[in-house]
């Protein structure tokens, strides 16, 4: 997965590209930011033989976001115009590894208003896009008001996603 910086630069990326792409909606709101240091036990280690010696704590540097006014943890809106769809790196640092400083956290920081998020552990070519179409066919009016999809997932997908790229249906 990326830095804490690499989600924070990615989030600034994205956002300057969609916010000259459509109005902000009326439900924005104020976030404040703070960057922290962190303990986490890489992802990795639990694919170590439990005979092995396995590394201590790496410390990162994430920005952790808030509401500004009650402090709450950013919580992803169904009724946003931006949809972030992908693989794990839509949720490291949101909620595992660290909490409030994912993608979906720094994107609500740069646009004042906060994403949708479809996340999957694993793959982010094939899973995900059964999630959003499951999400689809819950919702028939799911994608409606959705006027952007930022799909995020790891360049590995390309050449080695295990469940390959399925034809999945966006909508029934």
């Amino acid at each position: 997965h990326w830095s804490g910086l690499g989600c924070v630069l990615a989030a600034q990326a994205i956002a300057e590209n969609v916010r000259g792409k459509l109005t902000a909606p009326s439900s924005r709101k104020e976030y404040v930011s703070e960057w922290k240091e962190s303990p986490i036990d890489g992802d990795l280690v639990s694919l170590l033989p439990s005979d092995s010696a396995k590394p201590g704590p790496e410390k990162i540097s994430v920005r952790r976001v808030s509401e500004k006014e009650s402090g709450a943890a950013v919580q992803p809106d169904q009724n946003s115009p931006v949809l972030l769809l992908g693989d794990s790196h839509t949720l490291v640092f949101h909620d595992f590894l660290a909490e409030r400083a994912g993608l979906v956290d720094q994107l609500a920081q740069e646009l004042g208003f906060a994403p949708d998020l479809i996340g999957t552990r694993g793959s982010g070519a094939t899973p995900v896009r059964i999630s959003l179409y499951r999400h689809t066919l819950k919702n028939a009016g799911y994608l409606a008001n959705k006027k952007i999809v930022v799909w995020c997932f790891a360049a590995r997908e390309f050449t080695e996603a295990s469940e390959g790229w399925a034809r999945v249906p966006v909508a029934k």
